[in-house]
C-alpha cells in the first residue's frame, strides 16, 4: 500500500532504477479501501544492523504490531497523485540487559504520474522517514542500528526520483530521469561499507511492433559513497526484450 506502482518510471532495468529513489515492498496485508482512501496493516518485519554492523542487515520477525499504512489516491484529469503515510514497529529481542529493544518507525511517501501535453507525462516519487528502510531502496540502509548501549538507533533516510517520458510514434518511446538516494548515518553505528548515498541518471529508446513485445536499449550512469567515504561510479549500456503476458 506504500508503494505507487502506476509512478514507476518507463525502464528496462526496473530493478536497478530507480531502485536507489523508490519504496518496493511485497508482503501480506489486510486493506480496507472506500473511495480514494485506503487503510492497511501489513505484515510486521525489522531490518537491524549490529552496532558498527552492516552492511547487510539481519531481519527479524520480533514485532508485536503490524505496519499500518494509510493511502490518499487523488485523480486530477489525466494525473494521479498518492500521498501515503506508514507508522510501524521495530523490535529486536536479541538486546541484552535493561536496553531497549523496540523502536517507532514513521514516514510519508508521495508519488505519481503528471499528464503533460500529448501522450508525455512526468513520474515523480519523494519518500522520507525514520525506521523504514525496509521499504526504500531495496533495504539499502535498513530500519535501525544497535548503539553501545544495546539500544535501537532508528535511521533516517530520504529518496526520490523524477522521470520524464515522450512518445516519439505509436510504437516507439523514451524516457529520462534522474533519482537520488541520502542515509543519516553520522551516529557511527554502522560499518564503514555501508552506503550512505546515491544517485543515478538514465535514458533510454523503446520500442514495441505489437502492444504485450518491447524491445529497448537504455543508458545509466550512477554513482555510490560510502560511510568511510569511498566512491565509486558506474556506466552502464543495457539491452532487453521484454513479453508482458
Amino acid at each position: 500500500t506504500f508503494m505507487a506502482m502506476n509512478a514507476l518510471p518507463d525502464v528496462i532495468d526496473f530493478v536497478s532504477f530507480p531502485t536507489d529513489g523508490t519504496t518496493f515492498v511485497r508482503q501480506p496485508q489486510l486493506r480496507y479501501t472506500r473511495g480514494p482512501w485506503q487503510l492497511a496493516l501489513e505484515n510486521p518485519e525489522s531490518s537491524i544492523a549490529a552496532n558498527g554492523g552492516g552492511p547487510l542487515f539481519t531481519q527479524t520477525t520480533d514485532n508485536v504490531l503490524p505496519d499500518v499504512i494509510v493511502r490518499y489516491n487523488a485523480h486530477i484529469g489525466g494525473s494521479e497523485i498518492m500521498l501515503a503515510g506508514l507508522g510501524r514497529q521495530i523490535a529486536d529481542r536479541r538486546s541484552v540487559g535493561d536496553a531497549n529493544d523496540k523502536a517507532m518507525g514513521y514516514g510519508a511517501s508521495l508519488g505519481g504520474k503528471i499528464a503533460l501535453w500529448g501522450q508525455d507525462d512526468l513520474r515523480f516519487m519523494l519518500n522520507g522517514g525514520k525506521g523504514i528502510g525496509r521499504y526504500l531502496s531495496l533495504n539499502t540502509v535498513g530500519d535501525a542500528a544497535v548503539d553501545e548501549q544495546g539500544q535501537l538507533e532508528t535511521i533516517t533516510i530520504v529518496n526520490g526520483y523524477l522521470a520524464y517520458r515522450h512518445p516519439w510514434t505509436e510504437k516507439t518511446r523514451s524516457s529520462i530521469g534522474v533519482s537520488h538516494f541520502d542515509a543519516d548515518t553520522d551516529n557511527g553505528h554502522l560499518s564503514g561499507a555501508t552506503t550512505r548515498k546515491a544517485s543515478s541518471a538514465f535514458v533510454n529508446l523503446l520500442y514495441s511492433p505489437l502492444k504485450p513485445l518491447t524491445f529497448g536499449a537504455e543508458l545509466r550512469y550512477a554513482e555510490r559513497r560510502t560511510v568511510d567515504d569511498l566512491e565509486g561510479n558506474l556506466w552502464r549500456l543495457q539491452f532487453a526484450a521484454k513479453y508482458n503476458f
